[in-house]
């Protein structure tokens, strides 16, 4: 057998390899899929779940230039410190004006939770927080019309980055977990593909509502240390 031929049975045996799944060929939009998120094994994938908090905003921008990092999607959740209509596309505004609106899946996802807790964020403190991509006294940017999320939703988004990956990936939650949540009830085999999930966030109550926890030794005061109700605005977990 000549090089030739068997450069070609290898070339065609990688295709077929690649074409199928659980010992069934793709269709032809799985196959879109496998090429849209063909990432580099080099780097660690990583899922971005956020509620598209200001401090969320900067968090992507620091994640998008580590080199080591390849994020395949970016989802986002309207029940958290954005409204929906605000969640996914102060994001694409984001990554539009850093750019990277080209290089990045946005996934619109939930607007409600799962189980609500009672608690409610003030309208006013949402207004600010919807309005700092486009406000004069923030980043002051006009909204381009023509950014397109993903044609998946976040649930969708994130099942199928997961299914496809080529290794498991990372999530990073930097809001609610509904997202995240919602597609591991409906799709309990991409739990296997979940490198580490990192979330941050927590309950908003005083240290002291937490005896268990060992402060810092090498911070000298906490904020609000002496904080002794539950209403403290300060999260520690």
């Amino acid at each position: 057998m000549t090089g030739r031929s068997i450069l070609l049975i290898s070339l065609f045996s990688i295709i077929v390899n690649n074409c199928y799944v659980y010992s069934r060929a793709l269709t032809f939009t799985e196959q879109q899929i496998e090429l849209c998120i063909n990432q580099d094994i080099k780097r660690q994938p990583v899922i971005i779940d956020t509620d598209t908090d200001v401090d969320d905003l900067w968090a992507i921008h620091y994640i998008l230039n580590v080199p080591t990092v390849d994020v395949l999607a970016i989802t986002t959740v309207g029940n958290g410190y954005s409204k929906p209509f605000y969640s996914g596309s102060n994001v694409l505004t984001f990554l539009d004006l850093i750019g990277c609106s080209n290089s990045v899946a946005v996934g619109y996802g939930v607007n409600l939770p799962l189980m609500s807790s009672g608690f409610v964020i003030p309208s006013s403190l949402l207004d600010v927080i919807d309005s700092y991509m486009t406000a004069a006294s923030c980043l002051n940017q006009s909204a381009n019309i023509f950014l397109q999320p993903s044609p998946f939703s976040a649930i969708e988004l994130i099942k199928l980055s997961l299914k496809y990956s080529k290794i498991p990936v990372d999530i990073l939650v930097l809001g609610t977990m509904t997202n995240i949540a919602t597609a591991i009830s409906e799709d309990r085999s991409i739990i296997s593909k979940i490198g580490t999930l990192y979330f941050s966030g927590g309950q908003f109550k005083s240290i002291n509502s937490y005896p268990s926890l060992v402060p810092n030794l090498t911070i000298v005061n906490y904020p609000y240390s002496e904080e002794t109700t539950d209403g403290s605005p300060n999260a520690y977990l």
